[in-house]
């Protein structure tokens, strides 16, 4: 089972490299100066906002800014933040499973009155903050 959805994965990768290097040879991007400076931020347009083609781009571009400052930090302040995101995600996770056994959590969407709802929600998160 994870084989499969392993080669399916690759498959859809290898196609869009594909179609990433297709892009490449023709088009625009072969016009484009390779000693051109490409700018930090992203002018959000119109185009940007509300096409459908071009609308994911403004997010892809800052997540690539920041992967970018990432690498450039020092390995020790790197594996700092690594460890912080790894103790958070340890305090999420026990936190769920001390109430995974109570059969509730704040997503659930068993009916209850609005003021328990809010009662047991902070009681959960007490508890997950303690």
């Amino acid at each position: 089972m994870q084989l499969e959805t392993g080669k399916l994965a690759l498959a859809e990768l290898e196609s869009k490299l594909r179609t990433i290097r297709g892009l490449k040879q023709r088009g625009l991007y072969s016009l484009v100066p390779a000693a051109s400076i490409v700018p930090a931020q992203i002018h959000r347009t119109n185009i940007l906002n509300h096409d459908r083609h071009y609308h994911h781009l403004p997010p892809l571009w800052e997540k690539l800014k920041d992967d970018l400052r990432e690498r450039l930090l020092p390995p020790e302040e790197r594996l700092a933040r690594q460890q912080q995101l790894q103790n958070a995600y340890v305090s999420y996770a026990s936190c769920r499973a001390s109430y995974g056994g109570h059969g509730w959590s704040p997503g659930n969407a068993q009916p209850m009155k609005a003021e328990y709802r809010r009662a047991m929600t902070r009681r959960y998160f007490e508890r997950c903050l303690s």
